[in-house]
């Protein structure tokens, strides 16, 4: 849209007041193209001024509204991308939900998982188990293989919360007098 009192002249950049006298062409992959489009249909500018943001502003686009993303989001935009860019994204998703998990202010195993949940049922941990753990049952030895696993924890760490709440540990599993 033209400014007050100026009138629009065709190939003339709005804000960067210089003439758009070079002509390239460029070849791009389909997925490119797609987001090509949809950022500049967002953006409600030209395809020619979407690329002059992205080498004048040094290869990073304007934020103008900080948008939190998440799983649906990422399963909306996904059919955009190609086969490797979602084996990027699945691959760093596995890296955050296997970042290393720092225990602070946990006092027993049922309070560990309790915190925990989400990460341990989309690790793969049977979602009755992590109840069961988080309601206060004795933790099987797979049930703290799989915590250690899926929280990329030390297992010490686990084994001292287990001793605290069942009793002692011996070669790295509870042993209880029952």
């Amino acid at each position: 849209m033209p400014k007050k009192g100026i009138k629009s002249k065709p190939g003339q950049g709005e804000i960067w007041d210089e003439p758009k006298s070079e002509v390239i062409t460029l070849r791009l992959t389909p997925t490119a193209r797609n987001l090509m489009e949809s950022e500049s249909q967002r953006l409600g500018i030209s395809r020619s001024e979407l690329i002059e943001r992205v080498l004048r502003l040094s290869g990073s686009l304007p934020v103008e509204r900080e948008q939190e993303d998440t799983l649906l989001q990422i399963l909306k935009f996904i059919h955009n991308l190609s086969i490797s860019e979602i084996a990027k994204v699945l691959t760093t998703l596995g890296r955050v939900l296997n970042a290393k998990t720092q225990v602070v202010n946990v006092g027993s195993v049922a309070e560990l998982v309790e915190q925990h949940k989400r990460n341990l049922e989309l690790g793969g941990m049977k979602i009755d188990r992590i109840n069961a753990i988080a309601t206060g049952a004795k933790p099987s030895k797979a049930d703290i293989i799989q915590i250690c696993t899926i929280l990329d924890m030390d297992c010490a760490v686990i084994q001292e919360l287990v001793r605290k709440s069942f009793g002692q540990v011996q070669n790295g599993f509870i042993e209880t007098a029952e």
